[in-house]
């Protein structure tokens, strides 16, 4: 190949671009649409916030704002990566769910389902809709 990188090197770059440029638009398509009061809000944040508050006696500020952080991190990663399959699923079980996010924030599996993710029927594990669209680009 005159690239010099494998084929499927070659063919992720082009997938990612594609996605990468879907995504832009879609973005740039919600931004006109919807009021600027109304941009990069979420009501259920602030319910998260509020019934974290009420329900877990340790909350910390500091300890909800690492929460959100990982969770800002894992939609970067998603973003940045959207091939990579193990960014698809969230065991709620693992360490970075367990540790990062429950252990700050009373119901932030719904900030997963805004990004995205639906629960599975045993509801240990929450998984990307969108993920399957993807899966034979693969």
């Amino acid at each position: 190949m005159a690239s010099g990188h494998p084929p499927s090197l070659s063919i992720i770059g082009c997938i990612f671009s594609v996605i990468v440029s879907s995504m832009t638009g879609l973005v740039a398509e919600y931004l006109s649409l919807v009021p600027h009061d109304r941009k990069f809000v979420s009501i259920s944040t602030g319910d998260l916030i509020t019934n974290s508050i009420k329900w877990r006696p340790e909350f910390s500020l500091a300890k909800a704002a690492n929460a959100f952080r990982a969770v800002e991190q894992y939609a970067a990663n998603l973003i940045n990566q959207p091939w990579r399959q193990e960014f698809w699923k969230i065991r709620q079980y693992s360490g970075f769910y367990k540790h990062s996010v429950e252990t700050a924030l009373s119901g932030a599996d719904k900030l997963f389902q805004e990004m995205g993710y639906g629960a599975t029927s045993n509801q240990v594990t929450l998984i990307l809709d969108r993920g399957a669209e993807f899966a034979h680009l693969i």
